[in-house]
């Protein structure tokens, strides 16, 4: 089984950064996919396999963007290779943007994109996106957005209403900072009612510092 590392980046707008992969590539040239995602080396976790390879295809450290974890999944993909992806979110103001220094090799292009547009993408012919958008990708956006990202009977997943507008302190991702400040290693975020949800599993419950502290 191939163990992928993917990040996706969230700006203030709640809007996704997407990488277009190098059109010379032998696997989904051309492809739209995750902000970055690889293959891990020997002896690598997630963390190491991340932190690589968004340094090597988009020039940002660690530091800039603070990775949190999401979850891990399995994929059957369709050259018949078994993936088990690890995702990670984390915010990334679009004014920042600048910073980001594309690896030619690996990466044809970068833009941002609203969820309410992406879902229409999602219905687009094969090929413009990458090969697990209908799984993987409609997982990732459930556990960001779970009260608004929903799966139409029947049809590729769309919106059941559009993303609530960014609110100082309570964005979907503002968890991510808030996790990192209490020092959570792994979180879910369920912004409701005003408010934001860290659920954190029970091992990791000495560490945390409550309530913790929001960002604008």
């Amino acid at each position: 089984m191939i163990k992928v590392a993917v990040l996706w980046l969230i700006n203030e707008d709640n809007e996704m950064l997407l990488a277009q992969r190098a059109h010379h590539k032998a696997q989904d040239p051309g492809a739209w996919g995750p902000s970055a995602a690889g293959k891990l080396e020997r002896g690598e976790t997630f963390d190491d396999a991340l932190a690589r390879e968004v340094e090597e295809e988009l020039a940002l450290r660690v530091a800039d963007y603070i990775p949190r974890f999401i979850f891990e999944r399995d994929y059957a993909h369709p050259d018949g290779e078994a993936r088990k992806f690890g995702v990670y979110c984390a915010e990334f103001p679009k004014a920042r943007t600048g910073l980001i220094r594309i690896e030619t090799r690996e990466v044809a292009g970068i833009k941002w994109i609203g969820v309410s547009e992406l879902t229409e993408k999602m219905k687009s012919p094969p090929n413009e996106l990458v090969p697990s958008v209908h799984s993987i990708w409609l997982d990732t956006f459930q556990a960001i957005w779970p009260e608004t990202f929903v799966a139409q009977p029947g049809s590729p997943p769309g919106l059941s209403h559009p993303p609530p507008p960014a609110t100082p302190g309570i964005r979907p991702v503002s968890a991510v900072r808030a996790a990192y400040e209490s020092g959570v290693t792994r979180y879910s975020a369920t912004p409701s009612g005003g408010t934001v949800t860290l659920i954190v599993p029970a091992d990791e419950m000495s560490n945390v510092v409550w309530p913790p502290t929001t960002v604008d």
